[in-house]
């Protein structure tokens, strides 16, 4: 018996590492379609997985200007519309919406075709009139229980939304294997920053700051940062100028899903490296997640956080703290024995037993709420 026909629609380049976890939950119970931007079939974490979907590219690009971009989107949804009238799929699942233009583009262009969203920023559905535009969709989730959480505690309108979690990549390990670290690590505690370096979502100009005040207090370096994402001239100018080499590790140019992955699987402890300067620090956690978030939860990692962040409750007892942006208060317990990679599996050794946190269980999470709502 054949399986249903579903389609995934990501309209712009963004979020693989969301698309690739929802693909995994899906392709046993679905023949999947994937409508995305071509360039987001060239890298490898879709690549990789190819096997699983079937890919229906379309032409987007995200350079051009936004004002071209805004004047294309009408264009872009009928598109897609027509895409998706040829592949006739019991569902169309939005991977992304993003703004209020897209949103009412779709009500317009899907109007009577069963729909899912995941949101990815819930607090755009809290202005006059955007109501209605949830309610267009079939099933509308968040990828975050604690998101989910928040907002049914306190905007109880909106008690139909539901979430799941996209942390398994075991499509991804099973086709693609990538390389273990050799041996047993040893040497300085590794630590690492995950995704675009952007100052707006990440404090990487405090982490700058406290490397510097540190490198100049202490000769030994007991840790060594790992920046994985393209780091901009300026910040290698900074790690240049005050002779930063011995503590920073870090790329110049854009870092493929598998490379990201062999640091996230090798360093010790993963930092958010969010706190008051941070763009959305009032919307993390509450209607939005770090994208370092979901990473974390899926390779079962230690993290460190200011304590201006809230970090996710399940992750708490396997977190680290430190006071605003004073990093150097965590450099300091490294380097007085207070953090040690004993302390570090220790907390690792508290993922024993999250069931939440199993492909299955949100394998099945996903799969009953699409069922539920759409049939």
């Amino acid at each position: 018996m054949s399986k249903p026909r579903i389609c995934l629609i990501e309209p712009c380049h963004s979020h693989t590492e969301v698309v690739v976890p929802t693909l995994d939950l899906l392709y046993e119970a679905y023949e999947i379609y994937l409508i995305a931007p071509r360039s987001l079939f060239e890298l490898d974490l879709l690549r990789s997985t190819q096997s699983l979907y079937r890919a229906v590219p379309i032409d987007w690009q995200q350079r051009h200007p936004r004002w071209r971009r805004f004047l294309r989107m009408p264009a872009k949804y009928f598109t897609m519309r027509q895409l998706v009238n040829q592949i006739a799929p019991c569902c169309v699942f939005f991977t992304s919406t993003y703004r209020e233009i897209d949103l009412l583009l779709i009500a317009r262009y899907f109007k009577h075709v069963p729909k899912a969203q995941i949101i990815h920023n819930f607090q755009y559905f809290l202005r006059p009139g955007m109501h209605r535009l949830y309610e267009q969709f079939d099933l509308n989730l968040v990828i975050s229980e604690e998101v989910h959480k928040y907002i049914l505690e306190h905007h109880p309108q909106y008690a139909s939304l539901d979430y799941f979690l996209p942390i398994s990549f075991d499509c991804f390990f099973r086709l693609h294997p990538l390389r273990n670290p050799s041996g047993v690590p040893t040497g300085p505690i590794q630590l690492g920053v995950f995704g675009a370096v952007d100052q707006g979502r990440r404090n990487y100009e405090g982490l700058f700051q406290s490397l510097r005040c540190w490198r100049r207090k202490s000769g030994a370096a007991p840790f060594v940062v790992h920046i994985v994402g393209k780091l901009p001239k300026e910040y290698r100018r900074f790690i240049a100028r005050y002779e930063l080499d011995e503590l920073v590790r870090y790329y110049d140019h854009y870092v493929s899903f598998e490379e990201m992955f062999r640091v996230l699987r090798m360093v010790d402890i993963v930092l958010f490296l969010i706190d008051s300067t941070s763009s959305y620090r009032q919307t993390y956690n509450r209607y939005k997640i770090s994208g370092s978030s979901n990473l974390i939860k899926g390779f079962r990692k230690v993290c460190a956080s200011s304590r201006d962040f809230p970090v996710e409750s399940i992750l708490r007892d396997k977190c680290f703290f430190y006071d605003g942006a004073q990093l150097e208060q965590l450099f300091e317990a490294i380097a007085d024995g207070y953090i040690t990679r004993e302390v570090v599996r220790e907390k690792e050794a508290r993922y024993t037993g999250l069931d939440i946190l199993s492909r299955e269980e949100q394998q099945s999470r996903l799969l009953s709420g699409l069922r539920r709502s759409i049939g």
